[in-house]
Parts: C-alpha cells; sequence; structure tokens
C-alpha cells in the first residue's frame, strides 16, 4: 500500500507540514489556556473559600455583638437623629418597662421626664453637631417613677458626618445619688458630733473652774476654825472635857478639807491628771473614825458594834 505522502509533490509536502505546525501551535496553546483555566478556578475557589470564612466569622462576629447588646447589664440604645429608638437591648426595655417590639420606632423623648425634654433635644443637637461622645444627666420615666440617669452617646462607628446612628448608654445614677447623700448624712453627723464635743468640752472646762473656784471658796473658811482648834489644843488651861469637842472639830475639818480634795480629784481625772499618794494606814483607826463620824446622824434605835480586832490591819493607800 502506498503512503499517501509519497504521493504529494514537494510544495504539498511543505503545506502539509505548515499545517501540522500550525495545529501543534494551537494544541499547545489550547494546553496552555486550560492550564491557566484551571489555575484561575484553584484561585477563584481559593478566594471563595476564604471568602465563606470571612462571612462565616463576620456572623460569627455579629451574633456574639448582638447578644452582648441584647444581654448587656447597662441599658443600651441606637438612636437615628431625632432621638427615635431604632434599637435597644434587654436591659434598656426592663428599664423603660416596655417590650422591645413597642418601642422601636418611637422617639426616647417620651420616656424622658417633661423636665428635662428641653435637655434631652439640647443633648441630640449637640450629638448631630459633632463626633465627640455627649454626656448628659437627665431624669427617664419607668414604672418605678423618675430614675436620673447619665445618657452616653457616641456616632456608630464606620458613619460619616452625616450619619443617623447614634449608640446611646443609660447609666443609673440612683446609687451615686444614695452615696452621695449617704455621705452627706455622714458629713452632717460629724459636723454635729464635732458642734457635740466642742460643747462638751466647754461645759467641761466650765465645771472645772466651777469646782476649782469652789474649792477655793469652801477651803477659805477652814483655814482660821483649824488655826483655832490648835491654838485651843496648845492651852494648857482649857478643860479636860472640851478636849474630845476640839478633837472632833479637827477631825470634821480634815474631813472637810479631803471632800474639798476630792472635788478636785474630779477635775483631775477628767484631765487624766489624778496623782495617789499612798501611806501606811490603820484601817482600825479608819473604821473608828467613820464610825464616829456617823454618829451624830445615825437614826433613833440604830446601834452600831465595831468589831476591830483584825491580826493585820495596816495597808499601803492613800488616806484620801
Amino acid at each position: 500500500m502506498v503512503d499517501p505522502l509519497e504521493r504529494m509533490t514537494r510544495g504539498q509536502l511543505i503545506a502539509e507540514l505548515r499545517k501540522l505546525g500550525a495545529e501543534r501551535r494551537r494544541d499547545t496553546k489550547l494546553e496552555r489556556l486550560v492550564h491557566d483555566l484551571r489555575v484561575h478556578e484553584q484561585q477563584v475557589q481559593l478566594q471563595q473559600d476564604q471568602l465563606m470564612e470571612a462571612q462565616h466569622m463576620l456572623e460569627a462576629s455579629r451574633d456574639r455583638y448582638a447578644d452582648l447588646y441584647d444581654h448587656a447589664p447597662l441599658p443600651y440604645v441606637t438612636l437615628d437623629r431625632n432621638g427615635v429608638i431604632e434599637d435597644i437591648n434587654l436591659t434598656g426595655a426592663e428599664l423603660l418597662g416596655r417590650a422591645r417590639p413597642l418601642l422601636a420606632g418611637r422617639p426616647l423623648r417620651l420616656y424622658v421626664d417633661e423636665a428635662d425634654r428641653r435637655t434631652f433635644l439640647d443633648h441630640m443637637r449637640r450629638c448631630r453637631g459633632g463626633v465627640s461622645p455627649v454626656t448628659t444627666e437627665l431624669k427617664i420615666k419607668t414604672e418605678k417613677g423618675a430614675v436620673l440617669v447619665q445618657l452616653h452617646s457616641r456616632r456608630a462607628a464606620g458613619s460619616g458626618k452625616d450619619a443617623v446612628g447614634y449608640r446611646t448608654a443609660l447609666v443609673d445614677l440612683t446609687a451615686r445619688l444614695e452615696a452621695e447623700e449617704a455621705r452627706a448624712r455622714a458629713r452632717e453627723e460629724r459636723e454635729r458630733l464635732l458642734k457635740e464635743e466642742e460643747r462638751l468640752l466647754v461645759a467641761s472646762e466650765a465645771k472645772d473652774q466651777f469646782l476649782a473656784t469652789l474649792s477655793h471658796e469652801l477651803r477659805t473658811p477652814l483655814a482660821p476654825v483649824l488655826v483655832a482648834v490648835s491654838a485651843l489644843e496648845g492651852r494648857g488651861d482649857v478643860p479636860e472635857t472640851l478636849r474630845p469637842t476640839l478633837t472632833m472639830i479637827r477631825r470634821n475639818v480634815d474631813l472637810e478639807t479631803r471632800l474639798i480634795d476630792d472635788l478636785l480629784d474630779l477635775t483631775r481625772i477628767t484631765r487624766s491628771k489624778l496623782s495617789m499618794k499612798p501611806e501606811i494606814l490603820d484601817v482600825h483607826e479608819v473604821l473608828q473614825e467613820v464610825v464616829e463620824l456617823c454618829g451624830n446622824g445615825r437614826p433613833a434605835g440604830v446601834r452600831v458594834t465595831a468589831a476591830l480586832a483584825a491580826p493585820a490591819h495596816h495597808v499601803r493607800a492613800d488616806p484620801a
């Protein structure tokens, strides 16, 4: 069997070779194109996987944000440029005493105490006038009555100058007010106690001065009595029957002197200046003096018996 190429002329062979070369080049380009398409397909698939992963991350972040927003312990509300509620979390709805669906689309000023509504409008005006956070204190109407809160509004993240979203926290200031009132009461009580302490100090000083003056006035008439008794005791012409009387007078003068010293001791005690002067005392003698001093004031029919027979009857004590 004869090969068809053998029947071709030289020109036909050249044409056929050119045709085969062109087909081969087309096949090479096609293979390269297929390869590029496969590479591009892999890149597109990788980008798609990355986009899906990013979308999942955004959805997870959105869900976390929504969960944090809804269940945040702080009342939180999103307002438009006119102060209308776009969104509010559960704590905020609880503060206002309304269901969340009923609050969306309603102006927040409806829940502001009438006396503070102009303050709220000024708050929104300042929000629209800049990008810095705006803070205002006003009263919100709740089921439990008016509650003082602090509005802290910030322009929504990623918003431009003409944005209408404002994230607003409502900070309950009740605890702060109670603490301030408690501090005020404590301050007033402290001032009252200081004044009372000052008054008592003045009264104590006046009492001490009075006792000192009284003691001096009481001592003054005792001195000549004691001098007279000493002079009579030293005289030899005094009848013996009068000497017990002189002894009694001296004893009572000494007792009066000790009583005056006791008054002064009260002053010394308050000033922590009480001084003790211990000495050896005969308890029998002290008791005997007490019995004799009380003899004149003893009721009729009352008899006092002293059994002074203790073997050890000396002590170290202040005789006053």
